[in-house]
């Protein structure tokens, strides 16, 4: 700038800001250091040193574009709230799905942990329910036993994992009978032409679908078939 005697001073690249706050170059609007005036000054600043001043969109702009992005702004703004609380929700459910999975699986510490976990039981699940399949075949008397002493007489016991695989238990008449007239697998006594066939017990005897009266060993609840 010029002075009184005609010198040039060059003016300071750096700018120290008034003991009263942030000055505005262009509109003079001076904002105290305080939260208030952080605020304010956000405002009028912009977020990011690109943003132009408020006061230039006003005298540049006109009121229709400023009004339009004042109301996009208002959209994205709700949008963000939305989606925030969205997030806190999952995460909350997040949350409480860990500690479930935590409670249930010693040692897993996060939901990876859980899941591998997860996955090394339902492996070993269908492998048991493989061998299971197996002693059906090989072992029923000692499968029937097993079943009976943990989960009691007349069970039973689906396989849903394995397609086309479900596990049926026999039961001795001497152990338990079904509701009468219910209509179930029966296995009837040695030698005869059908061993396995379908009956009911009517109360008092047995019989097969035909209704004649049969000798029967043991009996099992229908299978209930693909789905």
């Amino acid at each position: 700038m010029s002075t009184a005697e005609g010198t040039i001073v060059a003016e300071a690249d750096t700018y120290t800001p008034p003991p009263n706050g942030w000055c505005c170059f262009h509109c003079g609007e001076t904002f105290p250091f305080n939260r208030g005036g952080y605020r304010a000054a956000r405002v009028h600043f912009g977020a990011t040193p690109d943003w132009a001043p408020d006061c230039i969109e006003r005298r540049t702009k006109p009121d229709n574009v400023l009004l339009d992005e004042a109301r996009r702004s208002r959209i994205a703004s709700t949008d963000f709230m939305r989606e925030r609380d969205e997030a806190i929700t999952e995460a909350e459910v997040a949350a409480c799905t860990l500690q479930s999975w935590q409670s249930a699986i010693k040692g897993a510490k996060t939901s990876h942990d859980a899941r591998c976990a997860y996955d090394s039981l339902e492996g070993r699940a269908l492998a048991a329910e493989a061998v299971l399949g197996e002693l059906q075949i090989s072992a029923p008397d000692a499968l029937l036993a097993a079943r009976t002493a943990i989960c009691g007489p007349g069970t039973y016991f689906p396989l849903p994992q394995l397609k086309g695989i479900e596990v049926i238990v026999w039961t001795p008449v001497e152990q338990e009978l079904p509701d009468s007239d219910l209509t179930v697998m029966i296995t009837l006594a040695p030698g005869s032409d059908e061993p396995t066939w379908l009956g009911y017990h009517d109360g008092e005897k047995w019989r097969d679908v035909d209704g004649m009266v049969v000798e029967v060993a043991y009996w099992a609840n229908m299978v209930k078939g693909a789905a």
